[in-house]
Formats: C-alpha cells, structure tokens, sequence
C-alpha cells in the first residue's frame, strides 16, 4: 500500500523564504558542549584513564564476589566431606567465572542504567568544521551545506505543494517545492500524521496572529481536524485542533452543548471570504461549519442523510456553501437564510466530487462513481450538460484559474482529461498516466496549467504534468480540437456579476468587507471578516522558533 490520497497547492509568495526551525547559535552551542563535557568530567568518564579505572572498579567488585563464592564451594559438606567434583572441573569453572569477571558479564544489562546517556558531546565536539581535524575536505562539505541551504530556501516564484502520503501503517505529510521556470521539483520537509489523511484544504488564517500565514487544514480517519503551521519545519504536534471532545463546562446552571464530528472527515473548505470560517464534511453525514477564532462549532447541518463526499465554498459569494452526499444528493446552503430550505438536486449513482465554475458564478459542475460529469445552474432543477467522462468513478474535478471554460477530470480508469466548457463537455485532450488509479488531481492556483496528480501506483504515485507544453504537440483526440483549445488560452477575465439573478432563496449578492451571516441554533451570531488582530482563544500547541 502506497497511495497519495490527497493533495493541496500553496499558491507563489505565501510561504516564507526561510522556514522557523528550531536550530542553536554557534555561542549556544559552543556554551551547551563545554557544558556538557564540564558534566562528563563530574562522572568520571571523561578520558581514557577516567573509563577505564570505571571499568576496573567494577571489575574488582565482581572479582571480590568471585572469591566468596569459591570459598563458600570449598566448605566441607554436612557429612564432613568435600564436594565429589574433579580438580580439572573446578578449574574449568573458575576459568568461565574469571570470564564472566573480566567482560562484567553479570552486570552486562545494567551497564545502560549505571553510564549516563548519550548528550550533545557524543554527536557535536566542535562549533566549527575547522575545529575537527578528521575533516580534510572543507571545500567539500562547505559545498554540499551551500546546496542544502539553497534548496532549503523558497523562492518567489516557487509554489508549494502538500501531499498527504500514504505507505503501509504510516502517514506523512510532504510539503514539496515545484518552480515550473526552473524546471525544480523536491520535498522540502514532511510531518508525521497520526492518522490516514482524507482531506487537505489550505487557509491563511491563525486566531492568534493577524497577518496571513501558511497553513493545511488536515481531515483525517478520526472525527478531529488538525491545523499545521506550513512555515515551521521539524513540527511534532499540529498547531492546533478542531473537535476535541471535551467535557462539558457548566454556564449559568447549564451545561454548554458542544458539537464535533463522530466520524472520519473526509471533506474540507475554507471560506477565502470570512477567512475564520472553515467547513468540513464528515462519514458522519453532517456538515460543521467552524469558527477559527474561537475554535468552536457554530452550526452543525444534518440535511445529508449519508457520507459528505465533498463540499465547496463559493469562490465570490461568502455565504453559500456547496455540498454533496454519496446517496447522490446536492445542495446548496445559505448562511443568510440558515431555516430556508437548501436548493437540491439529484443524480443517479454515489457522487464523488463537486465543484463551482470559477468564470460563472450561477454554476457548478458534479461528478460520480459511474463516471458521469454533470453542468448545472443555479436557476434550474435539471442539469445543463452531462457526459460520460471515463469508464470508472471520477475522482477530481477541478477548473483552471487561469484559462475560462477549461475543466479538468480525473479517475480511477488511470486517465487524466481536458475539457472545453463554452458549449457543453468537448474533448481536448485524454492522457493515461502512470501513476494507477487517480485518487486527486489539481490545477496549480497560479500557474499556466501544470496539474498535480496523485494515485496509487507504489514506484510512482505522485506526478506533476505540464498541459502547456503537452497539448503544444497533442495528437490526441483531433488536431481540430487541440488547435481550438489553444486559441482559448488567454488569461481569464472576473466572473461576470451580470447574471441573471436566481430564485429568491438562492439570490447572489456582491460580498463586501462586512458580512452578516446567521446561523442555526444558539450560537447564531454576526462575523465579519476582520483585519485587526483578534484576540487569542484557542491554545497554540507548537510555538514558532526564529
């Protein structure tokens, strides 16, 4: 088993140049070894002579145990009688015992309790290479520092992409760093996950610091989100976490109901809008909104009666969250109206993925098990289009920011596709790549289409493709189709908020720096998508090191 189930895009210019890591001055370091060897000296072990009057002191207590025991063997027996044993056989004994003194056989699996451990004086004796006399190459190893420190840091014009790492019982989360001029492609650092990773979804937000950071929002087999800090390398535990199950504190009298998922989450989306707002979908067939900045559950929707496969902020509009079930449910939820009913739609077979059109704000596209890809508008109950993309479930669904009308599909029939949207589903281009069966595949956000696909395939699992230069020689499907598409690629323009506007219940409104979203239950309240610094109330579990 060896499968990348999920991967997310950092876009260019987000991360930091230099990652915090936690790493000593040469002054604390020089200060932490004479230290340690001022200790080392105060257990007697410091030096040649030092270890070995240790090791003849403890010889010489052995050998002075050795000696009672012989003399209690040479006492006569009750009878007055001496023990039946040869001279040759004493002399065999002895010799094994005086083994057994010489090596300190008898305390052998002590020695770990009676030495001191290992420190920092074992591993580093001098500050600088220089210092040590064993390393003749300096230019060498100067070079090869030189490399990792370039490699180490992140450029400008690098994106970084996270991918949740699957091989046998472990999980690992990579951060790689692609640069697409450079033609680069590497893992920077990975985190070791404590559980099988479903979901990776990235946000700029921390409750505690205002300026944006680096952050993945990670779903997993366990009901609990957890939230890693991107920008801190060599990182144990997640920055923090969303749905603890915590005992209930008591209010006025009462106790506070809280609300977490009771199932793995299997589907995440952070509203880009109102930045402390995360949803998540869970095997639980619910849907919880989170606040981030107080680190709570402000409304839990029940209106999916299976699994949330997927779940979808909308790009423009802050209060509408698109979402959908494996019982082939969709719906669309407005924050604004948390008691009107969703807008629904149906389609035959489990759906897999769903997704909004970046270019077209009144529409969003689906995709099944069966390997059918839907179009559907808001103002309508039926779907536009539909087609039969590939011959097994499709897996990923994602549009190109930067080219209108491109769609992107992928599946467990081990095929990548190109889609032309203006008018319905044409083909642009069809590609199987070596990587099995696709579980996730993704635009880079920022880029001129190189894609990141992940799948099942143990030697080569992961795969980043350029379409650019691919579909400049694509001979698949008809040169008609390929040269169509390439008078297609130019920059995308804003989604048009000229449309026509939908039914009253799912009526579209410009956002605007402050929003007035209510949500079900006691804790409806008003957010806004603040600027200032919001005071810290949840526990940061790691602490940056600079």
């Amino acid at each position: 088993m060896n499968f990348i189930p999920c991967l997310a895009w950092v876009e260019k210019g987000k991360a930091k140049s230099c990652p915090d890591k936690l790493q000593l001055s040469a002054d604390e370091l020089k200060n932490l070894i004479e230290e340690n060897k001022k200790s080392k000296k105060n257990f007697g072990i410091d030096g040649e002579s030092d270890s070995d009057a240790w090791e003849t002191e403890s010889e010489n207590e052995n050998a002075d145990e050795l000696d009672e025991e012989n003399n209690d063997e040479d006492e006569p027996d009750d009878d007055g009688s001496k023990n039946n044993n040869d001279n040759s056989e004493k002399e065999s004994i002895k010799d094994e015992d005086d083994i057994d003194a010489k090596y300190n056989m008898d305390d052998y699996d002590n020695d770990d309790d009676d030495r001191p451990l290992l420190n920092i004086t074992d591993v580093a004796t001098f500050v600088d290479n220089k210092e040590d006399e064993y390393i003749t190459d300096l230019d060498a190893v100067n070079q090869d520092e030189q490399e990792e420190d370039e490699d180490y840091i992140i450029k400008a014009s690098d994106n970084l992409l996270v991918t949740g790492h699957i091989e046998e019982e472990s999980s690992v989360l990579e951060i790689h760093v692609y640069n697409k001029e450079e033609d680069a492609f590497y893992v920077h650092h990975d985190i070791v996950l404590p559980a099988y990773p479903l979901a990776l979804e990235w946000l700029d937000y921390h409750p505690s610091d205002d300026a944006p950071g680096n952050y993945i929002a990670v779903g997993d087999m366990t009901p609990v989100i957890k939230i890693w800090d991107l920008d801190v390398v060599e990182v144990l535990e997640p920055d923090y976490c969303l749905g603890e199950k915590l005992k209930n504190k008591k209010k006025d009298g009462e106790k506070k109901k809280l609300k977490y998922h009771k199932d793995a989450v299997i589907s995440l989306s952070w509203n880009k809008h109102l930045r402390n707002l995360l949803a998540s979908g869970s095997a639980d067939s619910t849907i919880i909104i989170w606040d981030l900045q107080e680190g709570t559950a402000l409304s839990q929707l029940k209106f999916h009666t299976n699994k949330v496969q997927s779940l979808q902020w909308h790009p423009f509009e802050s209060s509408f969250l698109l979402s959908s079930c494996i019982d082939g449910l969709i719906k669309v939820y407005d924050c604004r109206a948390p008691d009107a009913e969703c807008k629904s739609w149906s389609v035959d077979g489990e759906i897999e993925k769903v997704s909004w059109n970046l270019h077209e704000s009144l529409k969003f596209f689906c995709s099944t098990e069966k390997g059918f890809v839907h179009s559907f508008d808001l103002k309508n109950t039926e779907a536009e289009h539909s087609v039969k993309a590939h011959s097994d479930g499709v897996t990923s669904l994602d549009m190109c920011s930067q080219h209108p009308n491109v769609l992107l599909t992928a599946s467990m029939d081990k095929t990548l596709k190109l889609w032309d949207i203006t008018n319905g589903f044409k083909l642009i281009h069809s590609q199987k790549l070596k990587v099995g069966s696709i579980y996730t595949a993704k635009f880079a956000p920022d880029s001129e289409l190189p894609v990141a696909v992940g799948g099942n395939n143990s030697s080569n699992h992961l795969k980043i493709i350029d379409l650019a230069k691919i579909l400049g020689t694509s001979t698949t499907e008809t040169k008609e189709s390929s040269q169509s598409f390439k008078t297609k690629l130019k920059p995308a323009k804003k989604a048009k908020t000229e449309d026509p506007r939908p039914p009253k219940k799912v009526k579209l409104e410009k956002p605007s720096t402050s929003h007035n979203v209510n949500f079900n239950g006691p804790s409806s309240k008003t957010f806004q998508d603040k600027q200032s610094a919001p005071q810290q109330s949840v526990k940061r579990i790691h602490k940056k090191y600079t």
